[in-house]
């Protein structure tokens, strides 16, 4: 995780833009999802810091995931982008945030596993939250 202050550039900065104190950035910008997942990543998410919930959903989910997980959390600045020509700030953000799918995370768990059963048999199934 990084977060950069006083308006400077970041690795993912647009190439290009202006910015007040840092000049002009020159040099083109690192798709963090697309590194990862040229690097096999096996789990790769991107979610907007507006968007709490879908934020916990996939925390809870990298955190869980056997394997290299990858979450990137488009946070602007509300400092240095906070005026309404920014496509950067958070109020544009919020805006035009357009989530793809309701993203729940469901745990992992065991399989449930039944006696074979004979035909007009009723068995009674324990699920894993402990309702029949």
């Amino acid at each position: 995780m990084y977060g950069l202050t006083k308006g400077q550039f970041s690795a993912t900065a647009r190439f290009r833009p202006g910015a007040k104190y840092a000049g002009v950035n020159e040099l083109p910008p690192i798709d963090i999802c697309l590194e990862a997942l040229a690097a096999d990543a096996s789990f790769v998410a991107r979610s907007f810091a507006g968007d709490s919930k879908q934020v916990r959903e996939l925390l809870k989910a990298a955190f869980s995931h056997r394997g290299t997980a990858v979450l990137d959390i488009i946070s602007p600045c509300v400092t240095f982008n906070n005026h309404e020509s920014s496509t950067k700030s958070y109020p544009y953000g919020k805006v035009h945030e357009e989530p793809l799918q309701d993203i729940t995370y469901i745990p992992e768990f065991d399989p449930i596993v039944l006696e074979e059963a004979q035909p007009g048999e009723v068995q009674t199934v324990e699920m894993h939250d402990g309702s029949t």
